[in-house]
């Protein structure tokens, strides 16, 4: 039969469709940008692209450190010096706010991400947020929003490596009580945990130029989704055990009575503040949903399977921590002791099972969860510091924006995340209650890049702005895109009140200087080099057109039927392809 149909390029027949060789044709063939170099292969799947987005996200793993790490409020508090800043809801409200203020970020986040994930299936891209912002901001503000959106979207994603020096320093604490880290050892522990994550996807024997660092896990690219599956596999596996052996041998357990209990607060705000403040921080456990955005361009239809992911994973993170958070609140009896522990979640496994050699092996499994989930994390790092370089027009950029011919990936952009890491992460040396501050700010940042598209798009008109979609909200979405501008307001107030009163100098919320500070320092990259060099996406502006012009076509009475029980041996070229392969003619 003769050809029908040549759309960008690619030969498209009748029997091709009938026989499933096509899956999608659609707009997002024509907004996708341009690749340079080679491209990376479509290697990840629907299993795999949720395994990314939930390893990284890890709910109920995070939730442990959010809600039993105490920040200190004196150095002799905290020998290491590398307990977390995120946690305090224990002592902001006691056991009835760490239930219940899992449920209520849950209903937060999956109003936000259900706005993020429609427009993700209108556009889905490796930039993920930044081109969203460009793709729906007017046409001479697209390319300030989108890079100013694009840089604190890639230096938000290293808190994992923090978990896993935290936990590590813990663990020998609970062993060793005479054994202090000097920070020094806690940086080398810290630089080590992210050379041997760092997941440079190449064989073991290739060390050419290519593959710069010292002590890289060197993985092919087959096992790329071996590495998430087994992640996804180690963190729902190593919440079923902690569940099990807590409940199991716990000898007394506290009455149900107890977890709804009021007046447990210890941070010295009243219980309302107190409340919300421990809500904030309960959103950590939810962050990172938007991984899954940013291999868009490595999946086969990525405006099906990137909006599944990140919401499943919203789902999988309420259906693992509230089990887990009521079930530690049950074995948990000494409530102050747990708070003021060198690491508070082993002290409350301690507490529950009664054996420390059973703690350490839950503890030692929660410290391996972690590591499985790093190298997404640099997965995530590279490819949108790759996304960016290929849209700055300039020689470094492009020198960054190369696909490693042989290996498949931006090897130049990973590494150079990780040198960013290793960099930053010296002021660590300077002032551990200053590098700590900045990780921890993260909540804050990535739910900045979540908003800013919703609101641009709320305010520019979603009819006008939204092609046709795989996840269309409908009404639904103006009601999300409309919550989340008041919700970034309230969060950005909470995250920045000190972590609890009297106010001292020690224990003083810095994030809103370390806001002001990222912010001033984008604006200058923006004076500097945005302005001048960087020039968006490159999008095929012809086959956009035709994709919305095939939408407004579209009426309640012309439901696509599948090719297999309509006659649609006219023209293809009259066709319209959707997102599930069904066909109007």
């Amino acid at each position: 039969m003769t050809p029908d149909l040549d759309r960008k390029g690619t030969v498209v027949s009748l029997e091709s469709i009938q026989d499933g060789e096509i899956d999608i044709l659609n707009l997002g063939d024509g907004v996708a940008p341009t690749i340079n170099g080679d491209g990376m292969p479509r290697q990840f799947n629907w299993l795999s692209t949720l395994g990314i987005s939930f390893s990284i996200t890890n709910a109920w793993a995070g939730y442990m450190v959010s809600i039993l790490v105490k920040a200190p409020v004196t150095s002799s508090e905290a020998p290491n010096g590398m307990q977390s800043n995120f946690g305090q809801i224990l002592a902001y409200g006691g056991p009835r706010l760490v239930i219940f203020g899992s449920i209520c970020a849950f209903v937060v986040q999956i109003i936000v991400i259900l706005g993020l994930s429609e427009l993700t299936s209108a556009f889905p891209s490796t930039g993920g947020q930044y081109y969203l912002c460009y793709m729906l901001s007017p046409t001479k503000s697209k390319r300030f929003s989108a890079f100013v959106v694009g840089c604190p979207d890639d230096r938000c994603r290293s808190s994992g490596i923090q978990m896993i020096t935290a936990s590590l320093a813990g663990i020998v604490r609970f062993w060793h009580p005479e054994y202090t880290a000097a920070q020094w050892h806690i940086y080398l522990v810290y630089i080590a945990t992210s050379l041997l994550t760092c997941e440079d996807h190449g064989p073991k024997w290739h060390l050419g130029v290519a593959n710069p660092l010292v002590v890289p896990i060197f993985l092919a690219p087959s096992k790329i989704n071996w590495t998430v599956h087994t992640a996804l596999f180690l963190s729902l596996t190593g919440m079923a055990l902690i569940i099990i052996m807590s409940l199991g041998m716990c000898r007394e357990k506290q009455p149900v009575s107890f977890l709804l209990q009021s007046g447990h607060g210890e941070s010295g705000w009243n219980e309302g503040t107190a409340w919300m403040l421990g809500i904030m921080n309960a959103m950590y456990c939810m962050t990172g949903i938007d991984a899954a955005i940013h291999i868009s361009e490595e999946l086969p239809q990525p405006e099906k399977r990137v909006p599944q992911a990140m919401t499943l994973s919203v789902i999988l993170g309420i259906a693992t921590c509230l089990p887990l958070s009521v079930a530690l609140m049950l074995c948990m009896s000494d409530m102050e002791a747990v708070v003021n522990s060198e690491l508070p979640s082993m002290e409350l496994i301690y507490q529950a099972t009664k054996s420390k050699g059973v703690t350490t092996f839950l503890s030692v499994w929660l410290l391996i969860v972690y590591a499985a989930s790093v190298p997404s994390q640099w997965v995530t790092c590279g490819r949108i510091a790759w996304a960016m370089a290929r849209d700055i027009n300039s020689p470094s950029a492009r020198y960054f924006a190369k696909v490693d011919d042989k290996l498949k990936f931006p090897v130049r952009a990973t590494v150079a995340s990780f040198g960013f890491v290793a960099i930053y992460s010296l002021l660590y040396l300077v002032s551990s209650g200053a590098f700590n501050m900045i990780t921890n700010s993260a909540v804050l940042f990535l739910n900045i890049t979540y908003v800013v598209p919703q609101g641009i798009v709320l305010v520019s008109g979603r009819a006008g702005a939204l092609p046709r979609r795989y996840l269309n909200l409908g009404c639904l979405g103006y009601l999300c895109n409309a919550f989340v501008i008041p919700w970034i307001v309230v969060l950005g107030v909470f995250v920045c009140l000190p972590l609890g009163l009297p106010v001292e100098a020690e224990s003083m919320n810095y994030t809103s200087a370390v806001l002001i500070g990222l912010f001033g320092i984008v604006l200058l990259l923006w004076h500097q080099l945005g302005r001048i060099a960087f020039q968006g996406p490159q999008i095929d502006r012809g086959l956009m057109q035709e994709g919305r012009g095939s939408q407004s076509s579209l009426t309640d009475s012309e439901i696509c039927e599948t090719p297999e029980t309509r006659d649609c041996s006219q023209d293809l070229a009259n066709c319209d392809f959707a997102g599930d392969t069904r066909v109007k003619c």
